[in-house]
């Protein structure tokens, strides 16, 4: 509404320009800042998913996996 675009329009600018989907994008900033706190925290595994956004354990260890190619626990 702030920018005067419908919702669709501003999914399909936003691939347009950063080249992956909102989803995407999303995805890979949070499992980026999940990686960034495992390394340099000693938060748990649950509290480092909760942090990035991701109430479900199982589908942060799901999605971890996806991007990483490696289980949260490796870092």
């Amino acid at each position: 509404a702030v920018m005067g675009i419908s919702p669709s329009h501003f999914h399909v600018l936003f691939r347009q320009y950063v080249g992956v989907t909102v989803v995407a994008y999303l995805r890979q900033t949070r499992v980026q800042r999940a990686t960034e706190l495992l390394r340099t925290t000693t938060l748990s595994i649950k509290e480092v998913a909760a942090r990035c956004g991701f109430p479900c354990l199982s589908h942060f260890y799901a999605v971890f996996r996806a991007c990483t190619g490696r289980p949260p626990g490796a870092f």
